[in-house]
């Protein structure tokens, strides 16, 4: 029929499911063949790859410079609130050298998956590495991203109690804050997780 594609695995598709990015063939041959120009690529242009590797080693410095320093830096803090967010900033840092490592790594793919072919192209995308790289990625935005919002909240209560900060944390601010850091990084891991989870897989195919 006109409006089927046959499969070099002998199947037939609907014509409007060749190349349209998604494989419907066994063999895959509705997206790898001549006349489809879908290749997959991380990268548009040399340009983007560029900026990926300036803005990934930089982050990876400057912001695993910031951590070292902090670390040193901790036990000269004074007050509590000091502490509290040379904490926080240590793991928003730690979250942007997560980030900072994932451009790197999706650059040096790009310099191989580019050269590749449909099926390897295939290949990659449904591997433990790619699924790898999306949850450095994952993790690294969300602990970024729950770490400032918590060092928002911490300073917007501070600015609106108008207390003075005590000089050292209690223990019971200490196990609060351990508490908050641990919770920052099992939420980020489990959102980063959750979705190669089976049941995700099976929700998706729904």
């Amino acid at each position: 029929c006109g409006n089927n594609f046959k499969c070099n695995s002998g199947e037939y598709i609907p014509l409007s499911r060749k190349c349209n990015g998604d494989f419907d063939c066994l063999d895959l041959s509705d997206e790898c063949n001549v006349h489809c120009s879908n290749q997959v690529k991380i990268f548009s242009h040399v340009t983007l790859c560029i900026a990926a590797w300036v803005v990934g080693t930089v982050s990876v410095i400057f912001n695993a410079c910031i951590i070292i320093r902090n670390i040193i830096s901790f036990s000269e803090l004074k007050t509590s609130v000091a502490k509290t967010n040379s904490c926080l900033m240590t793991v928003i840092s730690i979250g942007d050298v997560l980030q900072g490592t994932f451009l790197l790594l999706v650059a040096v793919a790009d310099k191989f998956i580019n050269k590749s072919t449909c099926f390897t192209q295939f290949k990659w995308t449904t591997s433990k590495i790619c699924n790898l790289l999306g949850v450095i990625s994952t993790i690294g935005s969300q602990i970024s991203l729950f770490s400032m919002t918590l060092l928002s909240l911490q300073r917007a209560i501070g600015v609106r109690s108008m207390v003075r900060p005590s000089d050292d944390l209690s223990r019971k601010s200490k196990m609060i804050l351990i508490a908050e850091v641990v919770a920052i990084f099992g939420f980020a891991i489990a959102l980063a997780l959750l979705p190669l989870l089976p049941i995700a897989e099976e929700y998706c195919e729904i």
